[in-house]
């Protein structure tokens, strides 16, 4: 078919341009990116009029020049820089009382843009299962750091793996001292940043202060911080670093003015923490008598398979190893009176008095257990007064913009910029608050750092017809992309901010529907694409290398077999390479929709995953997830590297963009999966050298290699 010699496809009635969003009016609030998302006026397509009540655009079906100038707009929009989004009114109209410091601001927005829409949840955790890989990952943002995938770092210490741990790393930093050397002689420059697309809120804040310039092995002991107490830390410490400063609870303050009154006071990158067990380093569970043993001074302590259990239920509203109590009739007062049991429990006399008798023994309180947080503050008020907060829970109080946040769907709770406060949230236990010293990096340098920073995901885009989920089926879905990285071989990165905002007035949006699937890649993939410099690194080209790793490691199991399996095909694998993390599309008024993500909760040191928000239509989820589902026709099966038009487009003459397609032809990638998988050449001998341990092992007693 011939390129038409004018736009076909979305057919929309003649005009001048409208707006999908009426501006508002937001003096008093602080640049919000959430909120300019949807908020910022953006024009309809072309030829659309009429805002707000806009007519449907007519859609030509059998056309697919509508997918072409779909796929025209997400790309053009996703290419750009955030500063149109910035530019509307809740991005302006508050800045004469807020940006007062143009690096500083600089800084926040850059911060906003990268951190924009996190999944939730431990970043090693995420990625390799397993959350010794955090110290690493932090790392990969840092202006400067150690290589922590380096055996001189993380060999320090027997029977250690890659990477490094904050363990290995405080062992590295012992050695350089006795040879007279400092941290930063073994530090380099990082030229290729890396940034997690989930993190939990120990997490979030730990990058809101690398973001800074600072670092996990000068500033922060080789870890990130806690959800609780974090006096100690050298970042603290005036003598080091001065303008730092950690205020335990007594001396911390959760009203705004008064902390900004402090000397040093609160600022940007200042961090709140909450945790149910206070100040206190000392915790009484009164535990079954079978539970405890005697130490080696011969007092009493729970055993220890025990004391995790036991530490996660005391922060409980109703826990069972928590003080006992008892109630307490009191006749005089015609009441009933509940008191805690204060005793010292004689002998128990027989077996049964034995199981049923709880004995109140001290345990150590340590440990992020439920009803723990932490935020950092974002921006201060230039009168004084208020705080932004970044936080992985800003929902509340966004009721008072009800509906204009793109978080929206998910009851507003998400990673994002918040409003402004004049009192910090008093959570759980408030147990303290650190004020950063001097940020060691120019902050406009961070934030040019900050945006040249690789998101480590990958992502699909599909494109459907608008309709109810349970009405959508495979014939509704018109345009499946091939998967692709968040960032490309230039320099540009797809941060969740930027999908979202592509998906603004997209053509036709009232009856043909975006999606942005996003997805985390797991264990080989997900080393390869956080090595430093691997920026280049074509996915289909990652693929084969995980393949050849896959039939390794397959070869050494069927070594031991008699009956032999059959070979692995090449290729990646949905659920084991890479899964599905963050949905976002957009609704029948063009506004850009956060659909749904993973969540992670930790309970009783077991981590489970949840879907928050929206469920994905099951046709959607049958078109990004390339395993048919039983009953389905497996010519609509879609191979990890395909793309897929409807077959009612039976001559395909448009233009796609290169960014839907990673910079190699799918015809090209599916003939390399089909090859034989080669484990016995000189590149293969370099994966075997830098497969990921199949037992990952946390750090465990200090015995130096």
């Amino acid at each position: 078919m011939p390129a038409p010699s004018a736009p076909m496809g979305v057919k929309v009635p003649a005009g001048g341009p409208g707006h999908a969003s009426p501006p508002a009016a937001f003096e008093a609030e602080p640049p919000r990116l959430t909120t300019c998302l949807n908020m910022t006026p953006v024009d309809y397509p072309d030829g659309t009029t009429g805002a707000p009540e806009f007519p449907a655009h007519e859609l030509d079906l059998t056309d697919a020049t509508s997918i072409e100038q779909i796929l025209a707009h997400i790309d053009a929009r996703i290419h750009a820089p955030l500063d149109d989004a910035w530019a509307g009114p809740p991005g302006t109209d508050g800045e004469g009382e807020w940006v007062d410091d143009p690096a500083e601001e600089a800084w926040a927005k850059a911060l906003s843009e990268a951190m924009f829409g996190q999944r939730y949840g431990g970043p090693g955790q995420c990625y390799f299962g397993d959350s010794k890989w955090d110290s690493f990952i932090f790392s990969r943002m840092q202006k400067t750091s150690i290589d922590y995938m380096s055996q001189k770092v993380w060999g320090v210490r027997k029977n250690a793996t890659a990477p490094a741990t904050w363990l290995e790393v405080q062992i590295f930093k012992k050695q350089l001292e006795k040879d007279g050397r400092r941290m930063e002689s073994a530090m380099e420059d990082n030229d290729d940043p890396a940034i997690s697309i989930c993190c939990a809120c120990e997490h979030n804040a730990t990058y809101g202060t690398i973001m800074r310039g600072f670092t996990l092995e000068q500033h922060m002991n080789g870890a990130g911080w806690a959800a609780g107490q974090n006096p100690g830390r050298p970042i603290f410490d005036a003598g080091q670093f001065a303008g730092g400063k950690w205020y335990p609870t007594k001396e911390s303050t959760l009203d705004v003015a008064a902390g900004l009154l402090k000397t040093p006071p609160i600022g940007p990158g200042t961090i709140y923490c909450y945790n149910p067990f206070g100040d206190n380093k000392v915790v009484t569970g009164f535990v079954p008598i079978g539970w405890i043993e005697t130490d080696a001074h011969g007092a009493p302590a729970i055993k220890a398979q025990f004391r995790e259990k036991t530490l996660n239920d005391i922060t409980e509203r109703k826990s069972q190893y928590g003080t006992p109590k008892r109630q307490v009739d009191d006749p005089t007062e015609q009441l009933t009176k509940v008191e805690e049991l204060n005793f010292t429990p004689s002998t128990p006399t027989s077996e049964s008095d034995a199981a049923n008798m709880l004995v109140g023994v001290p345990l150590p309180a340590t440990g992020q257990r439920k009803g723990s947080h932490i935020f950092f503050v974002l921006r201060v008020s230039k009168d004084k007064k208020r705080i932004q907060k970044f936080d992985t829970s800003n929902g509340h109080p966004l009721d008072r913009y009800v509906g204009d946040t793109v978080m929206d769907p998910l009851g507003k709770a998400g990673i994002y910029d918040g409003i402004s406060l004049t009192a910090a949230p008093p959570g759980n236990v408030f147990c303290g608050m650190g004020v950063l010293p001097t940020a060691p990096v120019a902050l406009d340098t961070m934030a040019d750092h900050i945006r040249r920073a690789r998101p480590i995901s990958l992502m699909r885009l599909v494109i459907a017809e608008r309709r109810p989920g349970p009405e959508l089926s495979d014939r509704h879905v018109l345009f499946v992309s091939k998967l692709m990285r968040t960032y490309d071989d230039d320099g540009q990165n797809f941060w969740v901010s930027k999908c979202a905002w592509s998906l603004r007035n997209t053509p036709g949006f009232t009856s043909l529907q975006p999606w942005w699937i996003i997805y985390i890649p797991r264990m080989e993939l997900a080393r390869m694409m956080w090595t430093k410099g691997a920026r280049s690194r074509k996915l289909s080209e990652m693929a084969r290398d995980v393949s050849v790793i896959r039939r390794m490691k397959f070869d050494k199991e069927q070594a031991k077999k008699t009956k032999k399996d059959p070979a692995p095909a090449p290729g990646l694998r949905y659920g084991e390479d890479y899964v599905a993390q963050i949905v976002l599309t957009n609704d029948d008024r063009g506004g850009a929709l956060y659909w749904s993500r993973a969540r992670s909760e930790l309970s009783f040191g077991v981590t489970n995953e949840q879907i928050q928000g929206n469920p994905l239509p099951n046709a959607i989820k049958d078109s990004v997830a390339p395993v048919a589902r039983q009953g389905r026709d497996p010519k609509l099966e879609v191979p990890w590297n395909g793309e897929r038009f409807d077959d009612r487009y039976s001559d395909i003459d448009i233009t796609i963009p290169s960014l839907f397609r990673d910079g190699e032809d799918t015809r090209s990638a599916s003939e390399h999966d089909a090859e034989p998988i080669a484990t016995d050449d000189d590149h293969a001998e370099e994966l075997r050298m830098s497969m990921i341990d199949d037992e990952p092992k946390t750090p465990g007693e200090v015995e130096l290699a």
